[in-house]
């Protein structure tokens, strides 16, 4: 393949990604149309399998694709000389809630996958969350000080309580599902009513 063949490849596949997860945010998997999706890429039906194989092949490819681009971005504008994990870990949620806010229809896109999946794909999607969960918390949770945390407190499984709450209230707040909107109103609300939590933990596990 020409160098030039490769960068067309790469645009047609582009297009697909761009006109997929905006079919796939607005209709769920179940309603989704391939039709529309290339008809609004401009590409082929054929060259559509050619890429993605499948209808769910491309679904689920483009919620590792979204949660990879979520995960990459948070990391790479996160403050990692912070060894507090109380502020380390707040800081994760309050960019997760900020990244709801700024990333419209791919974030559409990842809160019906993960509130709403179909049951055809809803095992695929229920894995590659917590992969994508346990990967993010494993590295939030790296070289923190735990000279902060009372005398006798076991800080490993003291992070272990303020992961499940942090984790548990994102849940909560994703049950029943909501659209993006909400987020977007109810932001300074759901940081809020994180910091209550984490500021109750902080009084019962720091000195």
């Amino acid at each position: 393949m020409t160098h030039d063949n490769q960068a067309e490849s790469a645009r047609s596949k582009a297009r697909i990604v761009e006109a997929a997860i905006a079919e796939f945010a607005t209709q769920g998997y179940r309603k989704a149309n391939t039709n529309r999706i290339v008809r609004e890429a401009g590409v082929s039906k054929g060259l559509l399998f050619h890429y993605f194989g499948s209808k769910k092949e491309l679904y689920l490819y483009l919620y590792d694709y979204a949660m990879r681009l979520m995960v990459d971005e948070a990391f790479a504008g996160f403050d990692w000389n912070e060894k507090d994990i109380f502020k380390r870990w707040r800081a994760g949620a309050e960019i997760k809630f900020d990244m709801m806010r700024r990333y419209g229809m791919l974030f559409e896109f990842i809160l019906d996958a993960y509130t709403r999946a179909d049951e055809e794909v809803r095992e695929e999607i229920g894995a590659s969350t917590a992969s994508w969960i346990a990967t993010a918390w494993k590295r939030l949770r790296e070289n923190p000080d735990l000279s902060l945390f009372r005398e006798g407190v076991d800080a490993e499984k003291a992070m272990d309580i303020i992961y499940w709450t942090i984790d548990g209230y994102s849940r909560s707040r994703m049950r029943p599902p909501r659209p993006l909107a909400y987020y977007k109103e109810n932001y300074d609300a759901l940081i809020e009513g994180l910091d209550g939590y984490l500021d109750t933990l902080r009084r019962l596990l720091y000195k």
